[in-house]
């Protein structure tokens, strides 16, 4: 399926606008969303809201993942490296070992163990995918070393092997996408060319199915639209059964098998909501009515959480029981009632900023509850071809219509898009690498990103 026309170019400059949903597996009552300004959390099921801004060390901060339980660890990767939560955002810390230094490009826990974690590097660091077992503390072996010419981007493990590890990237100079595979835990990779299938279009993982290790989702990142990709043979044939003439923005497989994914449409000047759902394994996909500008898409206890377009779709985070049928917002960014406590002092100018330009009420800078964190607020809680086809070509959307790797984009050769703008302290290094650095990182953040 295509929804959309071409898109123009994004401007420089960080709109406020979502990034990913933080579900820690085993904690009902707690839900986080990730923005391009800090993490927004609850830890009363929605009913209340508090907010971390970009302290240090999240500075250009994308990617954020929750490990698996009992840790429950946040991951990010930013400026500073991989960096890790282990107080619901709380504190940050700097992950060391090889990856001191470095700035990040991925992070991945993996489902299975939470201390085993993967990350990738910026090129200044060199071209290699490292490995922790330790839960992120520290990254002490290489798990693959890239060529001279390759760029790795992002790295998955199967949930149900977790020797099956996915690598994707692009060979130089230029843009030659790839995906390297490995069963035996890393002692052996084999090396699949995309080129002929995608093009020279950058490719990145979406997500390993749970209880497939062959079957991996990929997003297909041109100039003018992104696409989904699945495979099931471990990446060696593609089909590709949705495409958005804009970016996709979340992707989600439910306990049921539907699969959703969604994104942002361009239709003429307009962006506007685009998803889709398969409840036939991803052979067919038919469009999610009236869906928002989504941002991203996960699950947990039957709830499927959709993160919108705060401003225009009216909620930052909604949850549908009937696999988006019906939303439910839960969230929009006014609904924040404190700033969490334990980074009152180091958030102050920057939630002055958010009150200056509208985000929420100067009241949330203040607010404070005796011996708490927060004082109280109430808060309520595709059109697609068949699975042998490529994509079919479609029209705007219906005028009823409207909306990790997925979100955000990085495109080589590509002006980027805005950066955060954010940050609560300026990058403070002189080497013109680390500024290199964090406009490519800049580049991946949305509002001016998944996974």
């Amino acid at each position: 399926m295509i929804i959309g026309a071409a898109r123009p170019a994004r401007a420089d400059g960080a709109f406020p606008d979502s990034l990913q949903i933080l579900l820690p597996a085993d904690r009902p009552n707690e839900i986080g969303l990730a923005t391009n300004f800090g993490v927004i959390l609850s830890e009363d099921t929605g009913r209340t809201w508090q907010w971390v801004c970009e302290v240090e060390e999240l500075q250009y901060a994308i990617l954020y993942q929750v490990g698996p339980p009992p840790l429950n660890r946040f991951f990010a990767a930013s400026i500073h490296g991989v960096v890790w939560s282990d107080d619901l955002a709380c504190t940050w810390n700097v992950a060391g070992g090889l990856f001191a230094g470095a700035v990040g490009r991925d992070v991945f826990p993996d489902p299975s163990n939470p201390d085993h974690v993967l990350a990738i590097a910026l090129p200044i660091q060199g071209q290699a995918v490292f490995e922790s077992t330790n839960g992120g503390l520290t990254f002490d072996s290489v798990l693959h070393q890239a060529g001279s010419q390759e760029t790795p981007v992002g790295v998955e493990v199967a949930a149900s092997d977790p020797r099956t590890i996915y690598v994707v990237g692009y060979f130089g100079p230029g843009v030659r996408p790839y995906l390297k595979r490995t069963s035996d835990g890393g002692a052996t990779w084999e090396t699949v060319d995309l080129q002929q299938v995608v093009g020279s279009n950058p490719v990145r993982i979406i997500a390993v199915d749970r209880s497939n290790p062959r079957r991996i989702y990929l997003r297909v990142q041109a100039a003018a639209y992104e696409e989904l990709a699945i495979s099931d043979d471990g990446g060696t044939t593609l089909v590709r059964p949705v495409r958005i003439m804009g970016q996709l923005g979340g992707f989600a497989v439910l306990p049921s098998g539907t699969i959703v994914v969604g994104g942002v449409a361009n239709v003429g000047t307009m962006k506007t909501g685009a998803a889709f759902r398969s409840r036939d394994g991803g052979l067919t996909f038919e469009p999610w009515p009236n869906p928002p500008r989504v941002r991203a898409l996960a699950h947990r206890d039957g709830m499927l959480f959709v993160a919108g377009d705060n401003f225009n779709d009216g909620f930052a985070l909604a949850v549908s029981t009937d696999e988006g049928t019906t939303l439910t917002p839960i969230l929009r960014y006014e609904d924040v009632s404190a700033v969490k406590s334990c980074v009152r002092a180091a958030c102050g100018t920057a939630c002055d900023y958010e009150v200056s330009i509208g985000v929420w009420p100067s009241s949330v800078c203040d607010a404070a509850a005796p011996g708490g964190d927060a004082g109280e607020k109430d808060a309520g809680l595709k059109d697609a071809g068949p699975k042998d086809a490529g994509p079919t070509e479609a029209g705007p959307p219906d005028a009823g219509m409207a909306n990790d790797d997925v979100g955000g984009s990085e495109r080589p050769g590509v002006p980027p898009g805005g950066g955060c703008g954010c940050a609560t302290a300026g990058l403070g290094f002189g080497d013109p690498a680390w500024v290199l650095a964090a406009f490519a990182l800049a580049s991946r953040r949305r509002g001016g990103r998944k996974r």
